[in-house]
């Protein structure tokens, strides 16, 4: 749902693309934040880590890879199983 599909319009009051920026900010009170799991600080004194879900479900992100269509580069290779991994490891991390 929307935010307009359910009648508000946040306040957005600072952007940034630095998720360490956005954790100092939420840790100083500066407001809220909504970050992808794996850009989310480690949870502290200061910071609440929160799962968002919709209707009992995860939010989903899905990425693509885009690569040269000639080869592809060894590293595409080790970065594609990193990639594999840690989306294996979240899954672990939010069914027990």
């Amino acid at each position: 749902m929307t935010c307009a599909k359910a009648h508000f319009a946040p306040t957005v009051g600072v952007e940034t693309a630095g998720y360490g920026v956005t954790a100092a900010l939420v840790a100083k009170g500066f407001g809220i934040a909504i970050v992808p799991r794996l850009g989310s600080p480690p949870t502290s004194e200061s910071i609440t880590r929160i799962a968002i879900r919709l209707q009992d479900k995860p939010l989903e992100r899905h990425i693509a890879l885009a690569e040269r269509a000639a080869e592809r580069a060894a590293i595409l290779l080790t970065l594609i199983r990193h990639l594999a991994d840690a989306a294996q490891t979240l899954v672990a991390d939010d069914h027990p």
